[in-house]
């Protein structure tokens, strides 16, 4: 669930700890400095899965937070740029974010 927190490990705040040779302080200021960046998403991705913007729906459901963000922007430029391609999505019962499941061997 959203409250169990990021369900990796937090590669980059571990990284930051040891540039900082081992100063808390020194770690905890960079990364709160960090987190204030919206651009802090595309690199520290515990930060996104965390952040109260993400609605609960897509914390749940276990897909990347800059995945679905990715693909909501895709899915926007379609309809605006492109209707007819995206009323073609919409009719075929799919949406043009929707990943191809790999075809499983029997």
């Amino acid at each position: 669930t959203h409250q169990d927190g990021y369900p990796g490990y937090d590669w980059l705040a571990s990284t930051v700890f040891l540039i900082m040779a081992g100063n808390m302080d020194r770690s905890l200021k960079l990364l709160l400095n960090l987190s204030s960046l919206l651009t802090s998403a595309f690199i520290w991705p515990a930060r996104i899965h965390a952040s109260i913007h993400v609605p609960v729906e897509v914390a749940e459901s276990g897909i990347s937070p800059m995945y679905w963000c990715t693909a909501h922007y895709v899915e926007m430029l379609l309809r605006a740029e492109v209707p007819l391609v995206h009323s073609a999505f919409r009719m075929s019962g799919f949406t043009p974010s929707q990943r191809a499941e790999p075809s499983q061997k029997t």
